[in-house]
């Protein structure tokens, strides 16, 4: 409950200032949505809504067979920044933003794969790439990150 959501009437709120610039805010909920919607989390939210398939591909290569290590979430973070033009992710973004989602199996990340192919022609090579620095991530990538890769290698070339 610490980090549930909570409303606040913004209309009766006066004398706010943004600590940051010193400017003075009157109208507080035009300014928290336009902060939201710039903030990192919010970006990195709009992208996996709109590239589906990858942000589920990179799930699996992220938790698929294994619990994340914390180099395996700075390799994502990593390649979430760059995907969000320098965006600062966070390992905690990260979390919230696969918090509701399990990782597929072997066989599903192949769909996806096949899937990603299909639908997303120019993101292929990048998506490549990106899946690849996930999947090298541990000092020792196990048996599913490896068949992971060597399918990726396989499949695109």
């Amino acid at each position: 409950m610490l980090r549930a959501g909570r409303p606040f009437n913004t209309k009766k709120m006066t004398d706010v200032i943004d600590v940051t610039t010193g400017e003075i805010i009157e109208d507080v909920r035009s300014y928290a949505e336009t902060n939201w919607q710039e903030s990192a989390r919010a970006r990195l939210e709009k992208w996996a809504t709109e590239n589906e398939r990858i942000a589920k591909a990179f799930l699996f290569l992220l938790k698929g067979n294994k619990r994340p290590t914390k180099s395996d979430y700075q390799s994502i973070c990593s390649v979430f920044s760059e995907m969000l033009d320098g965006a600062v992710v966070t390992t905690s973004e990260v979390k919230y933003l696969y918090s509701e989602s399990d990782p597929t199996t072997a066989v599903g990340f192949q769909r996806l794969v096949g899937g990603i192919v299909k639908h997303h022609p120019a993101q292929i090579s990048w998506f490549k790439e990106s899946a690849i620095k996930i999947g090298h991530a541990r000092a020792k990538p196990n048996f599913a990150d490896q068949a992971a890769i060597d399918y990726l290698n396989k499949r695109i070339s």
